[in-house]
């Protein structure tokens, strides 16, 4: 054991100066002679700067100390400074300095009662044939991989009851009619439209072809070079142009829609 002088950090509350300025909360440091471990570790080359920062403040035992004697908004406020010297978060510096979460472990505690009671139910609704082998295993799976919530989504989907299948509406001659129309009108719309899809292919194909042909006049007449890939090319889109055309004008004699040829 030996003494020594260590900055140790503490939580200043709000204050109002004799000039009538107001000081916000803050975290400052105070130097006092502490007796440390001679075991506990110090910070070396390749420390961490929370590693540092322990050494620098008394080291772990003494600031675990330090925030038992704080309040839980003083110690919440410590924990923020400290982790963000490291840039991490609270969490990590408890763990760092050894300090245990009883709220965590209490919420963790509470996940496992849950889940404990879950499978309980689970194996006795498997003995009672309630629910199957295999629908046992696929939930009792699912709660070790996705957790409790998404088990009970997949239980609850297995026992739904399934739906029967909607009952034939009767129609009357002339509704029969009017939907047959409906059908008809609904199936050369979509014959139309995937005419229009070829046709929109060969106009852009086209478009193309002629701002090749274009670039290369210009070319020509500049005097500048034009290679033998850009002559390529625009007969390349020449080509596509025309053959969609051609996909068209077929598509549109194979399924009646002849006015659009006119």
């Amino acid at each position: 054991m030996s003494e020594k002088i260590i900055a140790i950090p503490t939580h200043i509350g709000p204050s109002v100066d004799k000039n009538g300025r107001e000081r916000p909360a803050h975290i400052s440091t105070r130097h006092r002679r502490v007796t440390v471990s001679d075991d506990e570790p110090v910070a070396g080359e390749d420390a961490t700067p929370l590693d540092a920062f322990i050494a620098k403040h008394g080291g772990a035992e003494h600031l675990r100390k330090t925030l038992e004697d704080l309040t839980a908004d003083q110690r919440a406020k410590l924990l923020d400074a400290m982790a963000h010297v490291d840039g991490t978060d609270a969490g990590a510096v408890m763990k760092k300095l050894g300090i245990h979460d009883p709220q965590a472990s209490q919420d963790q505690a509470i996940i496992d009662k849950a889940l404990e009671e879950f499978r309980a139910k689970l194996a006795a609704a498997k003995e009672a044939g309630i629910i199957t082998d295999d629908e046992y295993s696929l939930v009792v799976g699912i709660c070790e991989k996705e957790g409790l919530e998404r088990a009970i989504e997949a239980l609850q989907a297995l026992r739904a009851p399934i739906a029967p299948p909607p009952e034939p509406v009767a129609m009357s001659a002339p509704e029969t009619v009017a939907a047959a129309a409906e059908g008809a009108a609904g199936a050369r719309a979509s014959l139309q439209a995937q005419a229009d899809a070829i046709f929109q292919k060969h106009a852009d194909a086209a478009n193309r072809a002629n701002r090749a042909n274009f670039e290369i006049e210009k070319r020509v007449i500049r005097g500048w070079k034009v290679t033998e890939q850009m002559r390529s090319d625009a007969v390349q889109l020449q080509g596509d142009a025309i053959r969609y055309l051609a996909e068209w004008e077929e598509f549109c004699k194979e399924h009646g829609l002849t006015e659009a040829l006119s």
